[in-house]
């Protein structure tokens, strides 16, 4: 990698460090995720805490990982039909 990138790598990541979850700032990482085509860090991180907080709900009230999924997966539809 070229000095430049990684300049610029750096800086980008200590931007994120500091606006990332900004209001003022979400079009601005919105376009800069788009622009690169990398997954929306503010929504994958929300998406991994709320994982987190299910897993540990599961494990706390005593009920199988395998039966909630088996669960979710009989109640998928499509177009308001059973899949």
């Amino acid at each position: 990698m070229e000095a430049e990138a990684l300049a610029t790598s750096h800086d980008i990541k200590l931007l994120m460090a500091n606006t990332l979850y900004e209001p003022a700032w979400a079009n601005e990482w919105d376009r800069h995720f788009k622009a690169n085509g990398t997954i929306d860090l503010r929504t994958w991180e929300r998406y991994g805490m709320l994982s987190k907080h299910r897993r540990q709900r599961t494990a706390e009230l005593g009920i199988e990982e395998a039966r909630i999924h088996a669960r979710r997966a009989s109640t998928l539809t499509l177009y308001g039909e059973p899949v």
